[in-house]
């Protein structure tokens, strides 16, 4: 196999964006990778990450600020049940939380007001 073919396979799929997310290529997952205990996530994973990623940058300007706020959800949240790891069930619960505040967004349409 030559190395263009290999280079070719090797690469990842795009990835949609949602909002106004990061893109896989702009994020810099180091200090998550380290939070997380992670040395070469899958393709999954970085998606996974990079959600996290979207959510710490509306929690705070600095590095510090954002982390704590990650590492305090995952107080909030516990250990995670047998089968499920750190990283989906953080994403999990991000993911129904931005549910949540749709539904209850939609919900006060219907409020009458005066």
């Amino acid at each position: 196999m030559d190395e263009d073919t290999q280079k070719s396979n090797n690469e990842e799929a795009p990835t949609p964006s949602v909002g106004n997310p990061a893109t896989l290529e702009e994020i810099d997952f180091a200090p998550l990778l380290d939070y997380f205990g992670m040395d070469r996530p899958l393709l999954d994973e970085k998606n996974d990450l990079r959600y996290i990623y979207n959510w710490v940058r509306k929690q705070g300007e600095e590095k510090g600020d954002q982390m704590l706020a990650l590492k305090k959800l995952e107080i909030k949240l516990g250990f995670p049940p047998t089968g499920e790891n750190r990283l989906k069930r953080i994403v999990n619960y991000l993911k129904i939380d931005e549910q949540l505040e749709d539904l209850l967004k939609e919900q006060e349409a219907y409020v009458r007001t005066r």
